[in-house]
């Protein structure tokens, strides 16, 4: 069985409807794989903490009220890791990832993907995602 493992902004992506309807539904569809058994899906859990604040951020913008703001994120990551299991690494494996990629939150995602058997593709749409050796999925319609 394939490996998904999410970047935050494809996630962010879904949760705050930055794209057109055909590629939120696959991503949702993307996410949810692991249910038809066509993959395992996966998140990077040193990635949770920046999903949840870029998320609270955005909602706060967007005029929400704390206290919803603060709700709404916390279902909104219930709801995801009933979809995605967490994916971690030790710290001593990451050492060379972190050294060796330009950008932190890549390399933690990089180094928890390298703990995974099989094949694994990183699914983001950041065009610059620093993947070595990984390849990208990008959702597209």
């Amino acid at each position: 069985m394939k490996n998904l493992v999410f970047d935050i902004n494809v996630i962010l992506d879904l949760w705050l409807e930055r794209q057109p309807e055909g590629q939120l539904r696959l991503i949702a569809s993307l996410i949810d794989g692991q249910r038809s058994g066509l993959a395992r899906g996966w998140i990077a859990s040193p990635s949770l903490h920046i999903l949840e604040y870029l998320a609270r951020a955005q909602f706060k913008r967007e005029g929400a009220a704390p206290e919803e703001v603060k709700d709404r994120v916390k279902r909104l990551l219930a709801n995801l890791l009933q979809r995605l299991s967490p994916l971690s690494s030790f710290g001593f494996h990451q050492d060379a990832a972190l050294l060796a990629h330009t950008d932190l939150e890549d390399a933690q995602i990089v180094a928890a993907a390298a703990e995974l058997q099989g094949p694994t593709a990183i699914v983001t749409n950041d065009k610059r995602f620093d993947t070595a050796p990984y390849t990208t999925r990008s959702p597209s319609v």
